[in-house]
Parts: C-alpha cells; sequence; structure tokens
C-alpha cells in the first residue's frame, strides 16, 4: 500500500505584525482539518501540521513529507496564510519569518516550489491556499 502523506501549513503570526496582520483562520483551518484527514474512512493520511513556522521549517517539513510519501504516494499540501505578491505580480507563501520592509522576501516562491514537487515526485498533488494578498514593498 503506497504512502500518503499531507502537511498542513497555517500561518497566522509574524515576526513583525505592522507587515503581515495576524490571522486567526490559518490556526483553526490546521486544526479542523488534521482529524479529518487522518480518519482512515475519510483519508487515512499521516499528517504533519505546522503552524506559525519560518521558511527553513517549511521548505523542511515538504521535503520530508515528499520523501515519505515515496514516488508512489500521494502528497497533499495545505497553505492557509499570507500571500505576497512582488512588484511582477508573482506569488510567495509568507511564513512567521517573513518581514517585507526589509525588500528581501523570507517566503516560498509558488512556482519553484511546485516544480521541486514535480520533479521529485510521481505523486498527486493537491494544493488549497487560503490567504489574504499582500504587495511586497
Amino acid at each position: 500500500m503506497s504512502s500518503r502523506v499531507a502537511i498542513l501549513i497555517g500561518n497566522g503570526r509574524s515576526v513583525d505584525p505592522l507587515e503581515l496582520q495576524a490571522l486567526e483562520g490559518p490556526l483553526h483551518d490546521v486544526h479542523d482539518l488534521a482529524p479529518v484527514l487522518r480518519d482512515s474512512k475519510r483519508g487515512g493520511f499521516h499528517v504533519l501540521s505546522l503552524v506559525d513556522a519560518t521558511t527553513s521549517e517549511t521548505i523542511d517539513a515538504i521535503e520530508a513529507g515528499l520523501q515519505q510519501a515515496g514516488r508512489e504516494g500521494l502528497f497533499f499540501l495545505y497553505f492557509a496564510g499570507w500571500g505576497v505578491l512582488d512588484r511582477d505580480d508573482r506569488l510567495y507563501l509568507a511564513t512567521a519569518d517573513t518581514r517585507l520592509a526589509t525588500g528581501q522576501l523570507l517566503t516560498i516562491k509558488v512556482s519553484d516550489e511546485f516544480r521541486q514537487i514535480r520533479s521529485k515526485s510521481g505523486l498527486a498533488v493537491g494544493v488549497l491556499a487560503s490567504s489574504p494578498r499582500v504587495q511586497s514593498p
């Protein structure tokens, strides 16, 4: 039987709340979705939940989840938090250590992460994003 792995990411707190206002929804989303995905009658996933994680913690968790699912498994990624658009309208997922004012986005570029997921697996990937968009300075 192939492995089913879900990574649930809920980022609602930032190192600088003046840059990214606190969000209550992401914590609730992750808390509510995890038991549904774990339930053997509904999802049967091994679930790793991250709340207010840093960029490196998030990337490490995605890497570990992909490795655990393997090429024949199913990998599900859920993100709830902020979406940040750069000046060229490229989307980034903001993490707890994102600082917009520095001009150096400590974020996860969506297209890069999906390219990485596709290159490492033959997996089905489901991604849901629930995020207010913020324009970077």
